[in-house]
Formats: C-alpha cells, structure tokens, sequence
C-alpha cells in the first residue's frame, strides 16, 4: 500500500494541476527575481500560484473525507467557516488598509500598475477597527475551519493517519485561504484601482 493511502486514490487531474503549479512557480520565481520593479503581473502571478494552491489542497480535503468515510456534517461545517473566514479577511482588510492608504503610503501610485511591496501598510484590523462580534465571528469561524477536518476523523472512529491527514489538509486550506483574502487579492484589487485611477496629479509618475 501507498503511505499515505489516499495517494493511491488520486487521479490524472491531481497530478496535472501540481504539475502547473510547479511550473508557474519555477518559470514566475525566475522571471519576477530579475525585475528591477514589480507590477500587475507579479500580483497576478502570486494569485494564481496561491489559488491553485487552495483549489489543490482543497481537493485533497475532499478526497481524504470520501477515502476515508467521514461523516459529510463536520467537512460542510469546515467549508462554511472557511467562507466566512475568508470573506471577514478581505473586507477586514479594506477597513484596516484600503485603497487610500495604499496611495498615501506609496504602495500604489495611482495611474500606474506598479507595486511596491516594501511600502507596508496596516494589515492588522483587530485594534478596534471591527467591532468585538465581528472579531469574534472572524477568530472562531478560522478556529472551526482549522480544526474541523479533526473533528470529523473522530466522531467516525477513523485511523490517526486518517484523522491527521483531515487536520493537515484544513490547517493548509485555512493557510492559503488566510494570505489569499487577507494580502494577495486585496493587493491585485488595490494595484487595478489605482491602474485605472484618472485622478493623477501632474509629476506623479515622474517619481516612479
């Protein structure tokens, strides 16, 4: 038997999209590292690599449930938190650094599709930037979402290996999710904002 034994389990697809994953890694990472300036090209080439990377983990998790006979309850409640984590990382992101700050903090320079990553802004929207049911919403729906995949492998009595796998796999999810929705896609949404902004002032791409 192939350890783990879900491996055995997997198909042609699953393959194929760990092998364009790869490649987009290799080809992007040499690409964008010989770059003076990093642009809309690089946020998208980081979204993409990021997504696949979720959309991969995320059929794992699927696969070990089926493999493995875990009760559906416990994976629908994973994927339920997963959403709502994701969604309260994004628009807590806008409420913490938005477009705004982004431009006031040189990150994007509006009438450009430049980016610049060294020019940080507040990512951190827990200081009273949300209200404490909001926060509280957030912490625990990433709580059930990291932990759920366990849950499931012990009320159906499946092997540790089993149950390790489910917990592995939700802990990545909620991972990839966590700086897909709370840095990646706010960045590329922020960097198309001010690509299209036509409210530039006179000498702004001169400093570029």
């Amino acid at each position: 038997m192939i350890y783990p034994p879900t491996l055995q389990y997997v198909g042609g697809s699953f393959y194929s999209l760990l092998k364009v994953w790869w490649l987009l890694v290799i080809v992007g990472g040499v690409y964008f590292i010989r770059q003076p300036r990093l642009n809309l090209g690089y946020l998208i080439w980081t979204n993409l690599v990021t997504c696949l990377a979720l959309l991969y983990t995320f059929m794992m998790f699927h696969l070990i449930y089926t493999v493995y006979g875990i009760v559906d309850w416990p994976y629908n409640l994973t994927i339920v938190a997963l959403i709502i984590c994701s969604i309260y990382q994004l628009v807590g992101r806008f409420v913490a650094g938005g477009y705004r700050e982004c431009v006031e903090k040189g990150r994007v320079i509006p009438g450009t599709f430049y980016f610049h990553i060294d020019n940080h802004v507040d990512s951190d929207f827990s200081r009273g930037k949300v209200t404490p049911w909001q926060e509280f919403i957030g912490k625990s729906s990433a709580a059930i979402a990291g932990f759920g995949g366990a849950l499931g492998g012990v009320l159906s009595g499946t092997s540790m290996i089993g149950s390790l796998l489910a917990l592995c796999m939700s802990i990545a999810c909620l991972s990839f999710s966590f700086f897909f929705f709370r840095f990646l896609f706010p960045d590329l949404l922020v960097c198309l904002m001010a690509g299209f902004d036509k409210n530039v002032k006179c000498g702004t791409n001169e400093k570029l």
